[in-house]
This record gives C-alpha cells, structure tokens and sequence, in this order.
C-alpha cells in the first residue's frame, strides 16, 4: 500500500480571516 507524503495529522488551527474579525463600524 502507498503512503501519503506525509503523515495523516490534524490541521493546526487557522488564524481568524479578516472578515471574520469584528470590523470596525465604518466597514461594515
């Protein structure tokens, strides 16, 4: 059986996107 190049492990968590900080008020 082949094996991936790398071994199976849980993503690190991603930093918030921009868009779903809290924008400010003049953005929205």
């Amino acid at each position: 059986a082949t094996r991936p190049p790398y071994p199976p492990r849980a993503s690190p968590p991603r930093p918030p996107l921009h868009r779903d900080v809290a924008v400010p008020a003049h953005l929205q």
